[in-house]
């Protein structure tokens, strides 16, 4: 991905962790590029050491538009549900409260959302 890329994905195998970084606004082909993209990652990571957390930074992400929310449930339920195996936890890192609820509502209880960074790596590492 370049820098003018709307989303990295990396992985950080001192600690296990998976690290996004998300911005501007996305459009539903843009949530496709970004899954073709973790897949593989994760894939990765899994196959190089077990379980692993997804750190996800939102924090220059704006509230998207539904169709791009929606087109994120549909990525998600492709993949597994967290577990002590796999991915064993996910947080996401927003810069707003209209973020926050956003974040909520297209996942639900499969992630923590958190407003500050340093308390979502600490979740994700506890």
């Amino acid at each position: 991905m370049s820098s003018a890329d709307p989303f990295t994905v990396g992985h950080d195998p001192e600690r296990a962790l998976i690290v996004v970084t998300m911005h501007d606004f996305w459009t539903v082909e843009t949530v496709d590029a970004y899954g073709a993209a973790l897949g593989p990652v994760i894939g990765a990571a899994l196959s190089a050491g077990g379980p692993v957390a997804l750190l996800i930074d939102c924090m220059a992400y704006p509230v998207q538009s539904a169709a791009v929310a929606e087109r994120f449930v549909t990525l998600a339920a492709t993949f597994p549900p967290p577990s002590p195996d796999g991915v064993r936890a996910v947080a996401i890192v927003v810069g707003s409260m209209l973020n926050k609820m956003q974040a909520q509502r297209t996942f639900g209880p499969m992630v923590t959302i958190f407003t500050d960074h340093d308390e979502a790596a600490a979740s994700l590492m506890g």
